[in-house]
């Protein structure tokens, strides 16, 4: 995804437009201070979701589990939701 890249000066003006965009379309914005990244402007789903998936990378075991998770589905060694409930 393509941020879009704001001055300071920009965003303090347009800043009630610019988190509509935010909220609304899941746009992000990367907001500079003298021409520099200095932070950047996301949806708090978007920045949980970044955070939880961080979480998860941060778990070795995990991540193994994953991966053979997905290792038997693309071998199809997989069992369908009326095999398991009946």
């Amino acid at each position: 995804m393509v941020m879009t890249t704001l001055p300071l000066s920009e965003a303090k003006t347009h800043l009630a437009r610019l988190l509509a965009r935010v909220e609304e379309v899941g746009e992000q914005f990367v907001i500079t201070k003298s021409g520099r990244p200095a932070g950047v402007l996301m949806s708090v789903d978007e920045y949980e979701g970044l955070l939880e998936t961080l979480e998860i990378l941060a778990d070795a075991e995990l991540v193994k589990s994953v991966r053979r998770g997905l290792d038997d589905v693309e071998k199809g060694r997989i069992v369908g939701h009326e095999e398991v409930w009946g």
